[in-house]
């Protein structure tokens, strides 16, 4: 799924089943902008920083990429969850200072907009839902232990709101959606 800017440029991942490249193309007669290469394939969707200089992407082998959008697509930093696999669609803090992302390793990663690691929540299951973060700060996202997890960021670690077993046995990979007001 590909993200645009305000401005009309859409960035989208591509992949020949091996590597993968980020692309930044104009919207308005598909011209591309820039195009670099992320170096493994990737299954997560991009998301754009809250001013729109740095893309954030996962790849394959485990890593959360952070490109400079304004200066065709230079990495900026990477944070390696310490697995093979992210699929789940990053998701920014309401003010931008945190990227949130789950992983093949069990646990939902908080990752400081420079790149440092935050903190990390154990899920007991591997995060292949992408999180979704509320007006308040409340993280919600599925995990494969068939579990339904919403959670709040306290800075050095991660509060357990609640955590919700599905009646059926299967894994949660769906992404969990707000409604517009937020109503529950």
């Amino acid at each position: 799924k590909p993200v645009m800017s305000s401005t009309g440029i859409l960035y989208f991942g591509s992949s020949d089943g091996a590597i993968a490249q980020v692309h930044a193309v104009n919207s308005a007669d598909g011209s591309e902008i820039w195009t670099t290469d992320l170096g493994s394939e990737s299954r997560s969707n991009p998301i754009l920083s809250l001013d729109e200089s740095v893309l954030y992407i996962a790849d394959q082998v485990g890593v959360l990429h952070a490109l400079d959008t304004t200066d065709n697509g230079r990495e900026l930093w990477t944070y390696a969850a310490g697995v093979d696999d992210i699929r789940s669609q990053p998701a920014l803090s309401a003010d931008g200072s945190t990227i949130y992302f789950g992983s093949r390793d069990n646990f939902l990663h908080a990752v400081n907009a420079d790149g440092t690691p935050k903190w990390t929540f154990n899920a007991n299951g591997n995060v292949d839902s992408s999180p979704v973060v509320d007006s308040a700060g409340i993280i919600y996202f599925g995990s494969n232990s068939n579990h339904l997890y919403a959670i709040r960021d306290g800075g050095t670690s991660a509060t357990q709101l609640w955590r919700e077993q599905t009646s059926f046995s299967q894994d949660i990979r769906s992404s969990p959606a707000l409604s517009n007001n937020e109503q529950r």
